[in-house]
């Protein structure tokens, strides 16, 4: 296929094409069979665990319409505006995004919304057992929330120094993992002997990949690029793999690639050059 500007693997490969303007559907040969045309760019599709329902995104990076496409009648609906990308539910067919009502699940069967009213600055990530997700606050801190649970609980992390600021985070298919991208900001020391030095600014780097263990509640580094900045923790299926895109910082031309690291080590396993958005199959 050419020009492909999203893509999401399931029963069938779920595709962008005609530069975000058309939804299609694609059986692995042949032309893919259109199911939606889009009035603005869409992107963000992805499949519920059961195969039933894909959703999408038009709009741009800062969210828009969420749309639903029902397999078995053909069915498109829009279910409102979201904030972030949604995420389907690893059982059944419950949908959680972001949106400016707060953090909404949507029951695809039932066709119910239920909405918790504090903001998210990342897509929400749901763990294994479908039960509840990790996600973002607008304020950088990981919380976990279950629908009808008024309350969100915090993900109490240890930082010896400065502050931190949480970008991404991805619940690994096993359950024994968080992805964390974060961007950490540590004060320069300051020189008491010079009462004229004004150095109050921090340093920072952009997001780095880090994993935290969900049995020992260790928080652990995996080798980063000071001179870059990473994004789309993706796992592999069985929560052995974690790829995570690459995206240079201040170089002109400079292409990203996708990092693939173990998990069980935290070694790097490979590098793809000029390749982002990565995605396992089912």
């Amino acid at each position: 296929l050419a020009e492909v500007d999203a893509f999401a693997p399931g029963p069938t490969f779920a595709v962008v094409l005609d530069v975000g303007w058309t939804v299609a559907l694609w059986e692995g040969a042949g032309a893919p069979r259109a199911i939606a045309q889009c009035t603005a760019a869409c992107h963000a599709v992805t499949w519920s665990a059961n195969g039933e329902w894909l959703a999408w995104l038009e709009g741009d990076a800062q969210g828009g319409a969420l749309w639903a496409w029902e397999r078995a009648s053909g069915r498109v609906q829009l279910l409102g505006e979201a904030l972030t990308a949604p995420m389907w539910s690893p059982v059944g067919a419950t949908l959680a995004f972001g949106a400016a009502e707060g953090l909404t699940f949507w029951e695809a069967e039932s066709a119910t919304f239920t909405r918790m009213p504090f903001t998210t600055a990342t897509p929400p990530s749901w763990d294994p057992a479908g039960g509840r997700v990790a996600v973002v606050l607008g304020g950088h801190e990981v919380v976990f929330a279950s629908p009808g649970v008024p309350f969100p609980q915090p993900l109490l992390l240890e930082i010896a120094a400065g502050a931190v600021w949480t970008e991404g985070v991805a619940w690994s298919p096993d359950g024994a993992y968080l992805a964390l991208l974060q961007r950490r900001f540590n004060p320069p020391p300051h020189d008491h002997d010079e009462p004229t030095d004004d150095r109050q600014g921090s340093e920072t780097l952009g997001a780095q990949p880090w994993l935290y263990d969900m049995t020992t509640g260790t928080l652990t580094p995996l080798p980063g690029d000071p001179g870059a900045v990473f994004a789309q923790p993706r796992w592999s299926p069985d929560g052995a793999q974690v790829a995570v895109t690459r995206i240079p910082i201040g170089v002109v031309g400079g292409a990203p690639e996708v990092w693939l690291f173990d998990a069980a080590t935290g070694v790097r396993q490979a590098v793809f050059e000029g390749l982002a958005a990565p995605a396992w199959g089912p």
